[in-house]
């Protein structure tokens, strides 16, 4: 109807300008006429006079002739054109016909033009539908391509889909988000034609699912040349993997543990651990039994001091995790006869329970505690059972380092909450085969999801940061614009020194004095920090991550279920944070997440369907590319006495292309969909014509990570100690209590307590605590003697023994 209706108005605008033009000019021509009566009759009064055939000019007779309108009509013009107001007097019997003779013409223009628009097609060409395959890449380039230049920048800051299409990163310049959802079979090249090209642009932050190991092969060398911090987890080779602790991810922003975060932890865990999901159907009390156990066993190692410490200003904490948690719940068996006994965890949690009343501290341990413990000593210990058995996996020793935090190398660990601030490539290697372990995969995703929307929200506002020519973070998390200022100023006497970690790998730190700035995986491009200073300007930081953070998640569908994941498909564009979600077909992400799935694909902005067999997903796409208006001719043919024939023309409605045609798309081809956009239909990117291609591991072999490479710098093993004798652990105990003969040798007693996690500053704090505990409790006789408490620790936290936690006291 907005349509008509403006059509309408311009009709009647220019209907009316040329109507009072004609009406103009009529006047003119009704002037001219009377000019030229008026000269006909002066000249035939005249020529009478002259000869007399009439006494005076007022009895002469006028004689009529008739009109020359061409000669009025050229007259008419130049008259407007030497005097354009001089247009009376005037012919009036000229000007009624005129007038009379315009209105008609009027009348009948609108009349054809109203007739004509009741016969008019509103969309002429699209009256059954307007898809079509999109061929203005010139009109594209403009709007959604970033320009670049590799002679200035060695970073393209597009996304690249296919041979033609690319996409900028900044999605404030394109007005569309950077996730996408890519749909191809297998031998479709969504690795070679998808992954590992976006990984070789190092225009971001990079998280990649990497089923194979083959992706971090190929471009994990020239990521770390290019200064590219490279991060490994792996549940498929657990001996050389970073060390991930999904414990180190249940605190706020200002270091306190945060319920929510612990919650969701322990969730997860269940959910996926266990093979269990939202759509199984069963007791919801063994559930939430579980829960109720998990939390408090959380909540104990978390509330207690002698796990849970601080040394030289850092959290230290290297008992918690999941493999002491098993180790409690293993403690927590009771007798099903009789409802009196009391298990060792039972006892653990009354001391806890002694210690929380001392302190004048609540208790979450506690309180969960006690409602898991409303349960009879049968159903207890079923439960019990149920938790042991989910936990059980972290009992395997690759386990247990690879969920560890390593103190010895924080650069070993994930640091999941820093990806942001420098340019980070994770990968996450799942074997394709074994499942087992792909929760610790789908917690990982959850727990990096929630720091880094933690950190974008509440941290990265307050802070500053360094950035270079090309608006890209240089150095990030400065507290204040003062600091940032110096720090510009400092970095011309900067210097960078080489470190070598406990595994003997090799960081480059940018030093100004004694402080250490930051750690870069190159000599050079940590030189190339202090050598481009010139070109850094100070800037705040805003509600978003410094680097952007893509995740490319290949064989999506087993990674395992991310809690919400499709609200933050629409929430992380925000904060600098885009997923592209890598499926077989759309069957694989309607499993796992049923009714979700049609949400996750709608969070995506951009498709790319590099071509498939499956059914579904051809409908699908074919269904996506919508339907456009062909043109078709028609012949009858009639046959008999009078036969003839008729041919005409029409339009009619098809897909763009059918489900069939989708299926038989060239290998060679693919489709590229984005939103708001007609669809592409082009080549498929080639990687082997990317710029970065002959660093990679596709070009040559011996661009691969070797082996001795990635034993220096993903290894899950604790650095090896010294052996503990016996001998010197009873020098360490001597030392402590002050009654030995070797009290004096405080070297050999400390590293002693130093290898085994127990210095003498926790043992003093053991002792005060127990002795405070017994000071200010009626009933002294209840509380440890101090010398049995020290020697209880100090054993337990240098013993093997499975049925004791190491921090038992």
């Amino acid at each position: 109807m907005p349509l008509k209706e403006n059509k309408l108005k311009t009709y009647l605008l220019v209907g009316g300008l040329i109507y009072l033009l004609l009406f103009y000019f009529s006047l003119h021509m009704g002037h001219a006429v009377y000019l030229d009566e008026a000269a006909t009759k002066a000249a035939e009064i005249s020529s009478s006079i002259q000869f007399g055939t009439y006494g005076n000019a007022a009895s002469a007779p006028v004689v009529k002739e008739s009109i020359n309108w061409f000669t009025v009509a050229f007259e008419a013009l130049a008259n407007m054109s030497e005097n354009p107001v001089a247009i009376w007097p005037l012919s009036i019997k000229f000007l009624i016909p005129a007038l009379f003779f315009l209105v008609c013409v009027a009348f009948g223009i609108g009349w054809m033009l109203a007739i004509g628009d009741t016969k008019r097609q509103d969309a002429p060409g699209k009256e059954h539908g307007s898809a079509k395959w999109n061929l203005d890449y010139a009109n594209y380039y403009k709007q959604f391509v970033e320009p670049y230049d590799s002679r200035k920048d060695p970073f393209d800051p597009n996304m690249p889909f296919s041979n033609r299409v690319m996409l900028n990163l900044n999605n404030k310049k394109t007005g569309r988000n950077a996730n996408v959802f890519v749909v191809g079979g297998p031998g479709t090249g969504k690795s070679f034609r998808v992954i590992k090209p976006s990984l070789m642009q190092m225009n971001c932050s990079m998280i990649t699912t990497d089923p194979s190991g083959e992706l971090m092969q190929c471009c994990g060398k020239p990521l770390h040349e290019h200064g590219i911090k490279l991060k490994l987890f792996s549940t498929s080779d657990m001996k050389h993997s970073n060390c991930y602790n999904p414990f180190d991810y249940i605190f706020d922003e200002n270091g306190e543990v945060e319920e929510s975060k612990v919650s969701t932890m322990i969730n997860l865990f269940l959910e996926n651990a266990s093979g269990s999901s939202s759509k199984s159907k069963g007791d919801p009390f063994w559930d939430k039994s579980a829960r109720a156990l998990m939390a408090a066993l959380a909540y104990y190692m978390l509330e207690n001091p002698m796990t849970n410490q601080v040394r030289k200003g850092k959290r230290y904490a290297p008992d918690i995790n999941f493999c002491t948690m098993l180790k409690l719940v293993q403690a927590g068996k009771v007798s099903e006869e009789s409802e009196t006994s009391q298990s060792a965890l039972d006892k653990l949690m009354e001391e806890h329970r002694l210690l929380m009343k001392t302190e004048g501290r609540e208790s979450k341990a506690l309180s969960n505690y006690d409602t898991f413990k409303l349960a009879p000593g049968k159903t207890a210990n079923s439960i019990l059972i149920t938790v042991a058995v989910d936990l059980q996996m972290f009992n395997n020793e690759d386990v247990r380092n690879l969920t560890r935090h390593d103190y010895e190398d924080e650069e070993n660990n994930l640091q999941l909450d820093k990806i942001g601030d420098e340019q980070t490539a994770l990968f996450i290697n799942i074997p394709q085969a074994n499942t087992t372990f792909n929760f610790l995969v789908s917690m990982l995703y959850a727990q990096m999801f929630d720091a880094l929307y933690t950190k974008a929200e509440k941290i990265c506002p307050k802070k500053w940061m360094l950035i270079d020519q090309y608006n890209r973070p240089v150095i990030t998390m400065l507290n204040s614009e003062d600091e940032a200022k110096r720090l510009l100023e400092d970095l011309k006497t900067a210097t960078v020194k080489e470190y070598k970690t406990p595994r003997d790998a090799s960081r480059f730190q940018i030093v100004i004095g004694n402080k250490v700035i930051q750690e870069k995986p190159t000599r050079e491009t940590a030189q190339a920090v202090i050598d481009n200073a010139a070109n850094y300007k100070v800037q705040k930081g805003d509600l978003r991550l410094p680097w952007h953070i893509r995740c490319l998640m290949d064989e999506f569908a087993n990674i395992g279920s991310v809690p919400m994941f499709s609200e933050k498909l629409t929430t992380m564009r925000k904060y600098e944070i885009s997923c592209t979600i890598v499926v077989q077909n759309i069957a694989q992400i309607k499993e796992k997440y049923d009714k979700l799935f049609e949400s996750i694909i709608g969070g995506c902005d951009t498709i790319v369907f590099l071509g498939s067999s499956e059914n579904e997903t051809c409908k699908y796409i074919s269904d996506t590319l919508g339907e456009t208006t062909v043109r078709t001719r028609n012949i009858s043919l009639s046959h008999g006495q009078k036969g003839g024939s008729s041919e005409g023309f029409g339009t009619s409605k098809r897909m763009l292309l059918t489900p069939e045609e989708v299926k038989n798309l060239d290998n060679k081809e693919c489709i590229v969909i984005i939103r708001g956009l007609h669809p592409f239909r082009d080549l498929k990117y080639d990687f082997s014509k990317h710029p970065h291609f002959s660093e990679t591991g596709n070009a040559s072999r011996n661009n691969e990570l070797s082996e001795e490479f990635i034993e220096k710098y993903f290894n899950t093993k604790p650095v090896k100690k010294k052996k503990v004798t016996k001998k010197r652990q009873q020098k360490a105990v001597a030392l402590v209590a002050g009654k030995s003969e070797y009290a004096n040798d405080l070297e050999g007693a400390n590293q002693i307590m130093q290898d085994n996690r127990v210095t003498k500053e926790n043992i003093e704090e053991r002792m005060e605590a127990q002795i405070s505990t017994k000071t200010n409790t009626e009933n002294k006789k209840d509380a440890m003697d101090e010398r049995e408490s020290i020697k209880k620790a100090l054993k337990e936290d240098t013993g093997t023994s499975m049925s004791d936690s190491t921090f038992m006291f």
